[in-house]
């Protein structure tokens, strides 16, 4: 027996993770800091402590790089390779997080635990995305109004 399946066998088969398949997608279409925080959850749930930390990690890569794409202005050449590189760095982090995951989720899921709802989690990434959307919206109102950019 390798050490994986030790370590998911001793957890509660009454938690349920999400598929890593299912968080690789929303990882692509709803951005990394959309399905970070479920990414971190499930390996609360698989009882990996050290992932979630390299976890948190990339959701303050992901904060950083959001915040240039806002900073960059538009039109530019510039701005173009910060989508572009956006959009690469969604596709990388999603590859590594669900390859990272899939042996611990297949294992669990092979010694009886459950999967929770790929519904609920894109209802979950997707309010996490409009209320960072929010959030974003009001710091830049904010700066706005002090004069410290203009929109």
């Amino acid at each position: 027996m390798e050490l994986r399946e030790i370590e998911v066998l001793e957890i509660s088969n009454k938690k349920k993770v999400w598929n890593p398949t299912t968080l690789k997608l929303m990882c692509v279409f709803l951005g990394t800091f959309s399905a970070m925080p479920l990414y971190i959850l499930n390996f609360y749930r698989l009882d990996h402590p050290k992932k979630q930390q390299n976890t948190i990690i990339g959701v303050g890569v992901s904060i950083i790089t959001i915040g240039l794409v806002f900073i960059i202005p538009e039109g530019t050449i510039i701005s173009l390779l910060m989508f572009m590189f956006m959009f690469m760095f969604n596709i990388g982090v999603a590859i590594h997080f669900s390859s990272e995951q899939k042996v611990y989720f297949q294992t669990f899921i092979e010694n009886g635990g459950k999967k929770a709802s790929s519904l609920l989690a894109w209802i979950l990434g997707i309010f996490i995305l409009v209320t960072f959307i929010i959030i974003v919206g009001i710091i830049f109102i904010f700066l706005e109004k002090k004069g410290l950019i203009t929109l």
